[in-house]
This record gives structure tokens, C-alpha cells and sequence, in this order.
């Protein structure tokens, strides 16, 4: 017979991290810094006051780290990337 009490309903939480050490949630934020960085110096912005949305429909300057966030966005939510770890940053 266990001296210990049994918890009945009570989980412990906790938090999944990668294989850097950094939360899930902020595995792709030097990207997306990047891309912002890169969306507000592109020549769209600057010169030809269009808003961002505009901007990311045009193909432009900024195409590359576009895809590198929409790749680790996407790793995030296959199952084998979660494992082996993100690409890029």
C-alpha cells in the first residue's frame, strides 16, 4: 500500500521547447524581424507609399525571407520538423 496520496485531476503543464532552447511560439521571430526590417527599407514603402499588403503581393526584394518565415511557420506544424528541429535562423 502507497503512503503517498493520489492526485486525481490534476496535470502538471509543461512547456515544449526546441531544440535551440526557445519556445515554440518564438522559434521564427528573428525571421519575421528580418522580413519586417526588410518590408519597411524595400523600395515600395519608401518611394512608392504603398501600404504592406500591397507591397507582399508585388514580387520584390524581400521574396526570400517571405519563404524562409512561411518554411518555419509551416515547421511548426509538421510533426517531423518538430523533431528534427527548425531550418534557417
Amino acid at each position: 500500500v502507497c503512503s503517498r496520496p493520489r492526485r486525481v485531476g490534476r496535470r502538471r503543464r509543461r512547456r515544449r521547447r526546441r531544440a535551440g532552447g526557445a519556445m515554440a511560439k518564438e522559434a521564427c521571430q528573428g525571421v519575421l524581424k528580418d522580413l519586417a526590417k526588410c518590408i519597411a527599407e524595400s523600395k515600395c514603402i519608401q518611394e512608392d507609399k504603398l501600404s504592406i499588403q500591397d507591397c507582399m503581393a508585388k514580387a520584390g526584394e524581400c521574396d526570400g525571407l517571405r519563404y524562409t518565415y512561411a518554411e518555419c511557420k509551416r515547421g511548426q506544424v509538421n510533426m517531423r520538423s518538430r523533431i528534427q528541429g527548425a531550418k534557417g535562423y
